[in-house]
């Protein structure tokens, strides 16, 4: 935070069901360990701070399935991307209630909220996280090296916990303490959002079957079958992982005991039932299931964004090609953070 800069707050009226405080990550300490963690959809998060003209890296709210409300003392700026769902704003013109003025818009835009406002994110529709970055970042202290939320050793974020009603988060306001909307590149007809983008089309659509594109894992050759098998998305899932159930199971060629081998976001780890599980961003450092897939890197925010009952079939691809797809995802990014700087540049002169 800049030495002019003041904080501010907002209060939570609804946490959601389940909110938390996260960046991109605790890295460098797996062999102490320590898991990343951080956000579990890594491209929606970014794609909400550079809305902002934030850093990457700030800290931002991450929401599960249901999201929460808000009121702002204080007038900012937000941006929420990620799972589809609607955002309303609710504003106190007499500082009596909040029914006098309502406006609404979907996610993946970012938005100025005005002082005295309640913000209420809704329920996720195709997905299941959505993400929102607060202009400036939130304000809570670094912890061995970020400000994510680790809930199992009560570590970092707003008290090691996920938030709750009443809780006071510190958010930066800019040097007059107050939010004034700045224009970028995708302006709207609104007095209240300032910006939007398309997010990837897969974020668009609701497929019967979700395609997960994966790499051959170190036990890739242990096991008889790959391909064309569906799985189900159990309820058994939370930051660190998911578990899959299908109606045929992963065999493998012989059983054998494994010695415990580090593991990395988009594992897939089969157990003794053959029943497949997608090891995220909480997940553990070190694991004793054989790993026949890595899910690639520029899939990882489909896997984030799984909800119980959703089907998925695993599809093994070459390097070149997740290379090739990992690529197009930074170059949407890129684009739209250029775009977004260049034009607050010439705003600015």
């Amino acid at each position: 935070m800049t030495k002019t800069a003041k904080n501010g707050y907002l209060t939570v009226i609804h946490p959601g069901s389940m909110t938390t405080i996260q960046d991109l990550g605790r890295w460098g300490y797996q062999d102490q360990g320590i898991p990343v963690g951080g956000v579990v959809d890594a491209f929606a998060a970014r794609a909400a701070n550079l809305l902002l003209g934030n850093k990457e890296n700030d800290a931002v709210l991450e929401c599960t399935l249901k999201g929460p409300v808000f009121y702002f003392s204080k007038a900012t700026w937000i941006a929420v991307c990620g799972a589809d769902v609607s955002i309303r704003i609710s504003i106190s013109h007499d500082n009596i209630g909040f029914s006098v003025s309502e406006v609404q818009f979907p996610s993946w835009s970012s938005y100025f909220i005005p002082k005295h406002a309640v913000v209420s994110v809704g329920m996720a529709t195709h997905q299941s996280r959505m993400y929102i970055a607060i202009k400036g970042g939130i304000c809570v202290p670094k912890v061995i090296g970020s400000r994510s939320t680790y809930s199992r050793a009560t570590m970092g974020g707003y008290q090691g916990r996920a938030l709750q009603a009443l809780d006071m988060i510190p958010i930066q306001l800019d040097d007059k303490g107050e939010g004034t909307p700045i224009p970028t590149t995708s302006i709207v007809h609104t007095p209240h959002v300032i910006a939007r983008m398309q997010p990837p089309e897969w974020y668009l659509q609701n497929p019967h079957i979700h395609i997960l594109h994966v790499l051959p894992g170190p036990e890739y050759d242990q096991f008889l079958q790959h391909g064309d098998m569906i799985f189900s998305v159990t309820s058994q899932m939370d930051r660190m992982g998911c578990r899959l159930q299908g109606k045929e199971a992963l065999i493998r060629i012989r059983e054998q005991e494994m010695y415990s081998e580090a593991v990395v976001e988009g594992s897939v780890q089969v157990p003794p039932s053959g029943q497949p599980i997608i090891l995220l961003a909480e997940r553990q450092t070190i694991g004793g299931y054989p790993i026949p897939y890595i899910i690639i890197r520029a899939d990882l925010s489909k896997a984030a964004q799984l909800r119980p009952g959703t089907q998925v079939t695993f599809k093994v691809i070459d390097v070149e090609t997740a290379r090739a797809m990992w690529l197009e995802q930074e170059y949407h990014l890129r684009v739209m953070a250029a775009g977004i700087s260049l034009n607050n540049r010439y705003m600015k002169q």
